[in-house]
């Protein structure tokens, strides 16, 4: 194996273990990362509601909870002057980290199925040649 094919291989071997390592932190930061992306969209949320009834009564109420009936059983949704916030578990994002997951997981996979196929190559390669010198051998001794 030349130089080149081995930097090759150590870049692949690098990129792999960076989007395994990527998705490894992205796994065990989910509950931080949601419970810190509800706030911030309830933020923008109320932000942008305020803006559209600036002056208005609305604007000031405290949080209060209203039930809804969907599909036969009620939850609560906390309001702040109308305005319904999210839940941590609820999966109206603006932001979301599937895409996060998608990148790191092809990237992931991409690279493990090229040195996969890479070391296949080189293995079939050095039987084609050990098998190249037993038939020389052979003919030789003859």
């Amino acid at each position: 194996m030349n130089e080149q094919e081995s930097n090759l291989e150590s870049g692949l071997r690098y990129a792999m273990a960076f989007a395994a390592f990527g998705l490894f932190m992205l796994a065990i930061m989910a509950p931080k990362y949601e419970s810190r992306q509800t706030k911030l969209e309830n933020q923008y949320r109320g932000i942008q509601e305020m803006q559209r009834t600036a002056g208005s009564e609305r604007a000031g109420q405290d949080v209060d909870e209203q039930t809804e009936e969907a599909g036969g059983g009620s939850r609560s949704v906390p309001t702040v002057g109308g305005i319904e916030l999210l839940r941590q578990d609820e999966t109206e994002r603006l932001i979301r980290r599937k895409p996060l997951y998608y990148v790191l997981g092809t990237i992931m996979l991409g690279t493990w199925l090229v040195l996969i196929w890479r070391r296949s190559r080189r293995i079939a390669a050095l039987r084609e040649v050990t098998r190249s010198e037993r038939d020389g051998n052979k003919s030789t001794t003859s």
